[in-house]
């Protein structure tokens, strides 16, 4: 089952059942009046196009949405009602969708409550290319440990080609020190006298001590575990989120 946009099951489930027992509703009136004549078989009639018009129609348009977004739109919810026989069931097909369509959420509902729900996702997409250009490849072919290193200098390099060869690894964090000499950064779009403006500088020369000394340094020990390929991805998250930052700062005046 495809899930394009995020679907509220509880809600879709409430809606395809309301929409079955309208069915239902319509039915039996449609049956009885297939039973009489005369002005009995003509108010049997208009009583269930009402309950058609009111009740079956719109809820069978709700429930055809509930299906093209949860990637059921193979089913024929809201087709036109076949009369072509007086004696059938008109939306027989219709409700019988109905009920494969439940059972499809029904489902999702039930691993939803195992799983919990799929949240967001972290996609690579969305890594800084410096990051990710270098550890592609090694990510790609399962070599994780490998991936984070060679994006570590990555993020390295990043942060050299701003401040010089002459900082390296945590040192690097200096490009936000609030004093000394050479090449430091800040972010200009910050009130220079506020609180946020020096917590910004500060924590940003944490993100880089951390990240050089608690991701890059911490996969390069072989007495480090390996890391799974999602844990993998979250430590190329943090040295990505590092780039972005810097590249958010600009040179102190």
């Amino acid at each position: 089952m495809r899930h394009d946009e995020t679907v509220d099951l509880k809600a879709a489930l409430d809606i395809v059942d309301q929409a079955i027992d309208a069915i239902d509703e319509f039915d039996v009136i449609y049956r009885k009046a297939s039973d009489h004549e005369g002005s009995a078989f003509r108010q049997l009639w208009d009583q269930s196009l009402e309950i058609e018009q009111r009740d079956v129609l719109p809820r069978l348009e709700l429930a055809r949405q509930i299906a093209a977004h949860a990637g059921a739109d193979d089913l024929p919810i809201a087709d036109s009602p076949d009369k072509s026989m007086y004696k059938s069931h008109p939306f027989e097909a219709n409700r019988d969708a109905l009920v494969v369509l439940r059972t499809r959420l029904a489902e999702q509902e039930r691993m939803t409550s195992i799983l919990g729900p799929t949240g967001p996702q972290l996609s690579t997409s969305s890594l800084h290319p410096a990051i990710w250009n270098a550890a592609a490849h090694l990510f790609d072919g399962g070599h994780y440990r490998q991936a984070v290193q060679t994006a570590g200098q990555a993020l390295e390099s990043h942060l050299q080609t701003i401040a010089g060869p002459s900082l390296s690894g945590q040192d690097l964090a200096k490009l936000f020190a609030m004093g000394g000499i050479g090449v430091r950064l800040h972010f200009s779009a910050l009130d220079r006298e506020g609180k946020t403006y020096e917590s910004a500088r500060e924590g940003a020369g944490h993100l880089i001590r951390g990240a050089m000394m608690g991701v890059r340094n911490l996969v390069s020990h072989p007495e480090w575990p390996e890391p799974s390929e999602s844990e993998a991805l979250e430590m190329l998250a943090v040295l990505s989120y590092v780039s972005h930052l810097v590249d958010l700062a600009d040179p102190v005046d």
